[in-house]
């Protein structure tokens, strides 16, 4: 039997009504972002450096950065130019050359968008250049020999995939200060690091300010189309192939002490299995294209709070262009032993897993020395993460009133007091809303309830913190107590525009299963992506109860006006009031009198939103949000 063909216009309404009632249920799900990363931790600097065609500083040949510098984010100001979008880290490139890249997207050195208003405009984006190079020989003759500029690149790695017509350039300046491309590269697949070698012999390029430039062209409205650069190298051709290919460089940073955890309290160690620590330490070298064998020492090593507890030295044999993995077992009961006689003085401490090439250079023309060792830092606190403290993309739930959690395992009966939550940006501030929750457990069968241990009161808006991977401290403004097992915490969204309400997204390490999310009623487990929600639960240390008479008196203080411009009233008894940013930053502190009537002067300089006064009476503590308007 057939059947006509619908009447157009009764297909569009049908469609219409099925998309409007069912589209959000559809297509309502995880969703994995880029997001804005304030690349340098600035708020602000000479935008003229970013029209600036050179700098007037000179540099020398031969010409080498393997980016393995990498904390401050910057470029080397020593060989480069200041300005330009190119973030060096060591979170976004995968198989390495050696520790640290350079990054390419469509966001300037702040984490603005180059272009906000037209999220699907292309144009150049990130670029990084050179300072010059003195082509011309002391007579004003250009130079004879040839040179080549060697260098590595990827397309995407830790961040997002390039398009088609995505392309990332290499430029060189002629004599009439024109840029001239003389590469590219338009993957649109990922890519593992591959080299590259132009040769520099024509003569427009052989002058006395000569600069090289690397240019991304992409989506100007965000961090997209990333691309990965290391290991460059500017000499003379007959000369390249003596000056770095004896190298021995660190590919991988080492894995932390703990299977899943990169922090945990200090106060819970004590009860910290032993199965929760790695069995060995995994390391990698790798040496460059010299063609015969080379031998070496390299060391895994473990130190608590700086002191070395463990050293295991691996002598090895690593022939050109290859890779070695070394696997060392980690001695748990001597770790163990260290930290906890360590603990018995201190609040907190940092236990660090390195590796370190014993090596020489063999007269290499360059200095190589900082790809020889890197460090992992797991910290033992007062606080449980997965992440590494770096958030290379965001994810969210793309639905009104949705929530997402992550699942922890406590190992010692204690109380939370805050959650340390990282908000990513995308491409501009969002409007909105959302809830702090801590579950004891989760209906991910649809069998039962959730247990709540709280939900925050009211709504809280969304907060961004100032400088990159920093993150904000919510006072929960009660004592959650929590059993050994099993915990969430998460948030519930309340947004004007749903999506843009991301949470930092750890790439570099990976607590997938731990991750949970609920579109309506039912709660289901994040498959689609790897990587760790940046929330952290933050433990009192304690149970803090506080005598019942004490408790009593501050549920009774009042606190006005709210809002405010700088000064309170506090009515009722207390001995010490502390007023904290949602950085958690202590701004104001005041010992208060035996009064039962208490005036505080707030410090003009304190900008203007919501702060968290913590008010204490004996061993009691209570909070309450305060409003700056002026």
């Amino acid at each position: 039997m057939s059947f006509p063909n619908p009447n157009p216009v009764f297909r569009f309404i049908f469609c219409a009504f099925f998309m409007l009632f069912f589209g959000n249920q559809l297509f309502a799900q995880l969703i994995q972002q880029p997001i804005r990363l304030h690349k340098n931790g600035l708020a602000e600097l000479n935008t003229t450096y970013r029209t600036q065609e050179d700098s007037g500083v000179f540099v020398q040949l031969p010409f080498f950065d393997d980016f393995a510098d990498f904390q401050t984010g910057f470029p080397d100001t020593s060989r480069w130019e200041q300005s330009g979008g190119a973030y060096i880290n060591n979170s976004f490139g995968t198989n390495l050359i050696s520790v640290g890249v350079a990054s390419f997207d469509g966001q300037d050195e702040f984490g603005n968008p180059y272009n906000l208003e037209s999220t699907g405009t292309t144009g150049e984006a990130d670029r990084l250049t050179s300072h010059c190079f003195d082509l011309s020989d002391s007579s004003g003759n250009v130079i004879s020999d040839s040179l080549v500029l060697s260098f590595y690149w990827q397309a995407q790695g830790l961040g997002e995939l390039p398009n088609s017509g995505d392309l990332l350039e290499l430029q060189f300046k002629n004599a009439s200060g024109a840029w001239e491309t003389q590469w590219f590269s338009d993957a649109d697949s990922i890519t593992p690091f591959i080299q590259e070698r132009v040769v520099v012999d024509e003569p427009p390029f052989f002058h006395g300010k000569f600069q090289f430039r690397f240019v991304s062209i992409g989506r100007l409205s965000g961090a997209y189309d990333t691309w990965n650069l290391d290991y460059v190298f500017f000499d003379k051709k007959d000369s390249i192939g003596k000056s770095i290919t004896q190298d021995f460089a660190v590919s991988i940073r080492p894995n932390p002490i703990f299977s899943d955890y990169s922090a945990i309290p200090l106060t819970h160690f004590e009860t910290f299995p032993d199965s929760l620590m790695q069995d060995s330490l995994q390391a990698e070298a790798r040496l460059g294209n010299r063609g015969v064998l080379i031998a070496r020492d390299l060391f895994n090593k473990i130190l608590v709070d700086g002191n070395e507890v463990y050293q295991d030295t691996k002598a090895f044999i690593l022939s050109a262009n290859n890779r070695r993995g070394f696997t060392s077992p980690i001695p748990k009961s001597i770790v163990r032993n260290e930290i906890l006689n360590q603990a018995n003085s201190k609040d907190s401490l940092v236990v660090e897993t390195a590796i370190q090439i014993n090596k020489e250079e063999f007269g290499n023309k360059v200095n190589t020395e900082k790809n020889d060792s890197t460090t992992f830092r797991t910290v033992l606190s007062n606080y449980y993460a997965y992440d590494d403290g770096s958030a290379e993309l965001g994810v969210g739930v793309n639905k009104d009133r949705a929530k997402i959690a992550q699942q922890f395992t406590n190992f010692k009966a204690d109380t939370i007091r805050y959650i340390d939550l990282y908000l990513a940006q995308l491409g501009g501030r969002s409007e909105g809303s959302f809830k702090l929750f801590v579950w004891q457990s989760i209906d991910t069968l649809g069998t039962s309830a959730d247990v709540v241990l709280y939900e925050s009161e009211s709504f809280l808006p969304i907060a961004y913190s100032d400088s990159l991977n920093r993150f904000i401290r919510y006072d929960l403004e009660a004592f959650v107590p929590l059993p050994v097992g099993k915990f969430y915490i998460g948030i519930q969204q309340i947004a004007n525009n749903s999506q843009n309400l991301m949470i930092g997204f750890d790439k570099n390490t990976n607590s997938k299963d731990k991750i949970f999310f609920n579109l309506a009623n039912d709660w289901e487990r994040n498959t689609a992506f790897e990587g760790s929600l940046m929330i952290r639960p933050v433990f009192e240390g304690v149970i803090i109860t506080g005598k019942a008479t004490d408790l009593e008196t501050l549920k009774s203080i009042s606190v006005f006006p709210n809002p405010t411009k700088t000064t309170l009233q506090l009515s009722g008894e207390a001995n010490q009031v502390i007023l904290y940013d949602l950085t958690g930053r202590m701004v104001y502190s005041q010992m208060l009198s035996n009064e039962i009537q208490h005036n505080l002067s707030l410090p003009n300089s304190l900008s203007e939103g919501i702060y968290i006064l913590r008010i204490r009476k004996g061993e009691a503590i209570i909070s309450r949000k305060v409003m700056i308007q002026k």
